[in-house]
């Protein structure tokens, strides 16, 4: 062992983000890929609030699942979805077509560098060759993807109830 200790990922960096836009390169060169909206939380700074003659909370944060979260605009992006990353990708046979496990969370790639928990994801999917629907997606977790964290992987579950909605088809 020399005197210096070796820096683990030393000079790595170039190559890192050379990879990191071939990421994101390959999922929008991907034949499927489609698009997409994004909504990304808005962080809200909370002023300090006054003093008080009430016993202060114990707790300081709300965990980021639990708080009500405003969004900005929606960005577009390219998304790729990654049945091949999931343990139980499973198919049921509907008579004449096939239904995918729609309880089950999404994994999904996004072409875009960093798409934070509490993202929404929107975009339009067909359901038949004549009807397409408008489906919402909330990024519950990133999973980083390689030790240098080149891309991420992102755990979706439904956002909101699709089901049922009147007039909701594109």
């Amino acid at each position: 062992m020399t005197a210096t200790p070796r820096v683990r990922f030393k000079g790595h960096s170039k190559l890192n983000t050379g990879l990191r836009s071939d990421w994101i390169k390959a999922i929008e060169l991907s034949p499927d890929a489609f698009d997409a909206l994004l909504y990304l939380p808005v962080v809200e700074t909370v002023p300090a609030q006054a003093t008080s003659y009430y016993e202060d909370s114990p707790f300081s944060e709300l965990d980021a699942t639990q708080e009500t979260l405003t969004y900005a605009l929606p960005e577009p992006v390219v998304v790729v979805d990654c049945p091949d990353e999931n343990e139980s990708f499973m198919m049921m046979s509907d008579g004449d077509g096939q239904l995918g496990e729609g309880e089950l969370p999404l994994t999904l790639r996004i072409g875009r560098e960093v798409v934070p928990e509490g993202a929404i994801l929107e975009w339009v999917e067909e359901v038949t060759e004549t009807e397409n629907r408008r489906v919402w997606w909330y990024v519950q977790r990133a999973i980083g993807y390689g030790t240098a964290n080149v891309g991420s992987l992102y755990i979706c579950i439904p956002a909101r109830n699709i089901e049922g909605l009147p007039n909701d088809s594109i």
